[in-house]
């Protein structure tokens, strides 16, 4: 709760969906001066809560400014440009693996952690499939820290080398691990969601989704780490594998448009 000792003419907020949030929020109304502009930039301009949607347009004036070129199908767009991948979404399979089906029927929430961890069968399907491509650039998302801890720990009893990063890492070790990760000396790196966000590597081949993911924005966000095309470093496929309903459930990224004619997009 540091005291903000200037005022701004110009604020510029990346990942402008989070800015209702109250720390945010609080933050950017005590920055601005009289006559400040705030400026937000984001693929997914929108809320979850979708009760949220239009005091989050109200910060920005509904002043909602979306791409002419990219029309009424930003993604696709950018994938016959080549500046997206497409994805090649796939099921892991394995042994009776136990996915949870709760999406749909919208009781995700009742899904608890222990349930989740402690089913031997769904972690051992997903460690096989990080096997599978330990020799490709891949991303794993985890349920929990715990989770990508013990994911990390079994890769490297197995002898693979592989980088964690969660909120605990240090500065300078999170900073090591994305390095080795961005220039090829490193394959592999769990996290919790910390890299759903803010973090570019064009490289990454695989996208491994460890749980159900009840948010369409942070799923898009999740999928986004594996979908940067051939102009921007990537290739023209990504592969992500998962073993719940999410791609079911939100379908292929939409970016803006899934907020389209909710208070947003105009």
């Amino acid at each position: 709760k540091s005291k903000i000792l200037h005022k701004f003419d110009i604020i510029v907020f990346d990942e402008a969906h989070m800015a209702y949030a109250p720390t945010y929020q609080n933050a950017i109304l005590n920055s601005m001066g009289p006559r400040a502009i705030l400026i937000g930039l984001s693929a997914t301009p929108g809320r979850t809560n979708l009760k949220e949607l239009r005091p989050l347009s109200e910060l920005f004036d509904h002043n909602i400014i979306s791409s002419d070129i990219l029309s009424n199908k930003p993604v696709q767009t950018l994938r016959e440009m080549g500046v997206l991948s497409y994805l090649q979404v796939s099921k892991i399979q394995g042994h009776e693996a136990h996915s949870f089906p709760y999406l749909k029927s919208n009781r995700i929430a009742q899904t608890s952690a222990a349930t989740i961890m402690i089913n031997k069968k769904r972690f051992h399907a997903i460690v096989r499939k990080i096997q599978s491509k330990q020799t490709e650039k891949t991303i794993v998302f985890a349920y929990s820290v715990k989770y990508a801890n013990a994911i990390s720990a079994y890769l490297s009893a197995c002898g693979i080398d592989n980088g964690l990063v969660t909120n605990t890492t240090a500065e300078h070790v999170r900073a090591d691990i994305l390095n080795r990760f961005s220039t090829g000396k490193l394959n592999i790196v769990v996290n919790k969601s910390i890299l759903a966000t803010g973090y570019d590597v064009p490289a990454i081949k695989n996208v491994i989704i460890s749980h159900p993911v009840k948010s369409s924005i942070l799923y898009e966000q999740i999928l986004g780490r594996g979908s940067r095309g051939p102009k921007v470093g990537g290739d023209e496929f990504s592969s992500i594998f998962e073993l719940d309903e999410n791609f079911e459930y939100h379908g292929d990224p939409i970016s803006y448009m899934r907020f389209k004619n909710r208070y947003l997009v105009n």
